[in-house]
């Protein structure tokens, strides 16, 4: 009678209901990772570079880089100007080069290797864009709340645990449907296309 869950996924009481476990007695639980505080939020957005895009991860399956490459390919075709920085590295990090390499993405596309997390978020300073591709395997996602918190536009899966608590779609950030390359490349573009805050 005295356990209770602590969710720190939008999706987890449903996955433990499915057991019948914790009906009634399920609470909303997140990370709250450190964040710089800014006394002014509109100059750090000002001196973002316009049309950058930024993604950190592993790179692995259920982190899905290979959507960030493809969403470049398509914005290079459909003429929009932008670049996409990567972080990381894993299994995946050689074919996600060797698919930029052939689909001649190479002056869109870097690799910035791996980095501290200070760094990091630096970078996310830099950039106006975060990207956030992972599928259900991504409990909570802190990252979300840091990007966030450095004053990026956060574009994220909706299978991402931190995403149903932390982004009202459209307000404070986007969402699209995970694993799907169409409703990424629309969530983008509407950014892209409509850039007011």
């Amino acid at each position: 009678n005295n356990l209770f869950l602590l969710c720190a996924s939008a999706y987890a009481y449903a996955d433990y209901a499915k057991s019948g476990l914790f009906k009634n007695k399920a609470f909303k639980w997140g990370y709250f990772p450190t964040v710089k505080k800014y006394d002014d939020i509109e100059e750090l957005i000002d001196n973002k570079t316009s049309g950058s895009i930024l993604w950190t991860a592993r790179f692995i399956d259920w982190k899905h880089p290979e959507l960030a490459v493809k969403l470049a390919q398509r914005l290079k075709t459909a003429g929009y100007s932008f670049k996409l920085d990567m972080i990381g590295e894993g299994e995946l990090l050689n074919s996600m080069k060797s698919y930029v390499k052939i689909n001649g993405l190479s002056d869109y596309v870097h690799f910035l290797g791996t980095m501290p997390n200070n760094q990091v978020h630096e970078q996310m300073r830099k950039h106006d864009i975060f990207l956030f591709t992972s599928d259900k395997g991504e409990g909570w996602g802190a990252v979300a709340n840091e990007a966030m918190s450095n004053g990026c536009v956060l574009i994220a899966s909706d299978e991402i645990g931190s995403i149903p608590f932390l982004v009202k779609n459209k307000s404070n950030g986007l969402i699209f449907k995970s694993n799907n390359i169409n409703s990424l490349c629309a969530t983008i573009k509407y950014v892209l296309d409509y850039p007011q805050r």
